[in-house]
């Protein structure tokens, strides 16, 4: 049977005191192979680079949920024409005549950066889901920083109400990230925002309300509050957009404007 790959995964977990560990990589699964041969397959695999062995019934155990099918183990047993092998399909370990054909996947033990550097790539990909979930995009920036699909609502605030966001209030800074590494693309009410990643989100018109209480370009520019106070005065800086232009500029921080939220994994 010819041989064929499938990359599992490059890394999977252990749990070790309720903390996700990552102690092993796993090598791409190849097919039909008798005990001997799946030995001398991982034993000769120099996948990515690294030297690899036969898993043992424990190591493969972990892969339960994960991989279907029969995958031969390194374990001795007691009859010298039989091997064990791991069932993903029973859960359980067997043991079968050494001549029989059934799956291998090698395993290698990672070093204590890798597993460091493994679990937090881990960590992050978990806590970009977990802000996809809460409305947030991931626009490919440079930093990282996600961006919220749409503003935070049709209310307004003042520069200090808006700042009771915390770090989920944009910076002067992200919004220039942002104007710079994405396309907007006006569309009358708003500019819908795509980056190089396809991902877009949106900033719709909804002007601002002066000190006095008064409305203004309601139905033509977005104005969008900053972290960002301007130095020295009682003026804060926030974003401005309207047809053909996009530009920071300062404001009393009694003025009443949109926020639209980051959010930093």
């Amino acid at each position: 049977m010819k041989k064929q790959f499938w990359l599992v995964s490059l890394f999977f977990t252990v749990l070790l005191s309720a903390v996700q560990v990552y102690a092993e990589e796993w090598s791409s699964i190849a097919y039909s192979k008798t005990f001997s041969e799946a030995a001398m397959y991982c034993q000769s695999n120099r996948e990515n680079g690294y030297s690899w062995v036969l898993p043992r019934v424990s190591q493969l155990s972990e892969l339960y949920g994960r991989v279907s099918g029969k995958f031969w183990a390194s374990d001795a047993s007691s009859d010298g024409n039989m091997a064990y092998l791991y069932n993903f399909d029973a859960g359980r370990a067997e043991t079968y005549y050494q001549d029989s054909r059934y799956n291998v996947i090698c395993v290698r033990n990672m070093t204590g950066t890798e597993r460091a550097v493994a679990a937090q790539a881990s960590a992050n990909a978990a806590r970009i889901e977990q802000l996809k979930s809460e409305g947030f995009v991931d626009l490919g920036l440079p930093s990282g920083t996600m961006w919220a699909a749409s503003d935070y609502s049709d209310s307004r605030y003042t520069f200090y109400e808006a700042s009771r966001f915390g770090n989920k209030l944009p910076s002067v800074q992200d919004f220039e990230e942002l104007d710079r590494y994405c396309s907007w693309d006006w569309r009358g009410y708003g500019y819908k925002v795509t980056c190089r990643n396809g991902n877009s989100i949106f900033f719709k018109n909804n002007g601002f309300r002066n000190c006095e209480g008064n409305k203004h370009k309601t139905d033509s520019q977005g104005h969008y509050w900053t972290s960002t106070k301007k130095s020295g005065t009682s003026k804060g800086w926030f974003f401005r957009t309207g047809k053909g232009y996009r530009k920071v500029t300062d404001d009393n921080t009694c003025s009443e404007k949109t926020v639209h939220l980051i959010a930093k994994p």
